[in-house]
């Protein structure tokens, strides 16, 4: 399969080389800075993409943003949809983590 993952961080840093490692095709989007996404990209086995090209030609799009991250996250979600390359059979899969007290007894 075909993947996009934007963003690199703990979640989409962690799956992308896996996916790399199981012979799929891994493009990824972290930043808008060439030589800093070429870098995490060759690290973790993947393909560097702007954020244009991570959404082409791919089977799955995963949105891999912080949970604090909702604002840009909700204008991605928009935007990808609307994209005229964006087929009814591609999804959106969204990795977050939900950050939890240091001492649960205290919610």
């Amino acid at each position: 399969m075909r993947f996009g993952i934007i963003d690199t961080g703990a979640i989409g840093g962690t799956i992308a080389p896996k996916m790399v490692a199981a012979s799929h095709t891994v493009k990824i989007n972290n930043s808008n800075d060439a030589e800093r996404l070429k870098a995490r990209a060759e690290e973790l086995g993947a393909i560097p993409a702007t954020s244009k090209e991570v959404v082409k030609d791919v089977d799955v799009i995963i949105l891999s943003l912080p949970t604090n991250a909702a604002a840009i996250r909700d204008t991605a979600i928009v935007e990808l949809s609307a994209l005229p390359s964006y087929p009814s059979n591609e999804e959106i899969v969204e990795f977050n983590r939900r950050l939890f007290p240091k001492n649960p007894k205290s919610v």
